[in-house]
């Protein structure tokens, strides 16, 4: 989330009834939280409908809002999409080098995904004992880049919601770095879970909230 020359970063969340915004500011290598703001849309839709012209609109109205009202500047803004604009899989490492591990990541990538490759922003990480394929759509963060130009903020980065939970963790020394850990964030519609052992990503996972019972893991 951060770079050398940012030491300011922006989360922004839209889901859970409003639109929530966090800012951090790095100190000593560490993330501290400065500011945290949530706007609350009332009868907000699930899922999201990103296509609907008067929703883009009130959306952009909402996040133009917390700047004029609660001073947020939006600084090295980062915006977490929701599990219907991404595909996660996690695979099996194979004995070999990164980069071999990281072709055979790109080949279950081109199986994984039905649709044409052009359509997906697509990355891969690798712990020490999985491979995770992201896979973004483009047309989902065009709608979320054309929204938030509406607002008068710079074009967003992007995560996903369980990964951004654990980057926040980490560059806030809150993980622990040993044993088992179980992160999870309830929602009003949707949970999520980020699971690691000794510090490494193990799995992460998301369900809608009324299906709590089945807790849904990505790696399946």
């Amino acid at each position: 989330m951060f770079e050398l020359r940012n030491k300011r970063s922006t989360g922004i969340h839209l889901g859970d009834g409003g639109l929530q915004i966090v800012e951090l500011r790095l100190r000593g290598g560490v993330a501290c939280l400065e500011e945290a703001v949530r706007l609350n849309i009332h009868e907000l839709p699930f899922p999201l409908p990103w296509t609907n012209p008067k929703f883009q609109h009130d959306i952009a109205d909402t996040i133009r809002s917390a700047r004029r009202e609660h001073g947020v500047r939006f600084r090295h803004p980062y915006f977490a999409l929701d599990e219907r604009s991404a595909i996660v899989k996690r695979r099996a490492l194979l004995p070999g080098k990164v980069q071999d591990n990281r072709e055979n990541l790109e080949w279950e990538a081109r199986q994984v995904i039905a649709d044409d490759l052009a359509e997906y922003a697509i990355d891969y990480l690798l712990t020490s004992e999985f491979g995770f394929v992201v896979a973004a759509r483009r047309a989902a963060m065009d709608r979320v880049r054309g929204v938030c130009r509406h607002a008068g903020i710079p074009d967003p980065e992007f995560d996903l919601a369980p990964f951004a939970l654990y980057n926040t963790l980490e560059t806030s020394a809150g993980l622990l770095g040993s044993g088992c850990e179980l992160l999870l964030d309830v929602g009003s519609s949707m949970a999520r879970s980020v699971l690691l052992v000794e510090g490494q990503l193990r799995s992460v996972g998301a369900v809608k909230a009324r299906r709590l019972t089945a807790f849904a893991n990505a790696s399946e």
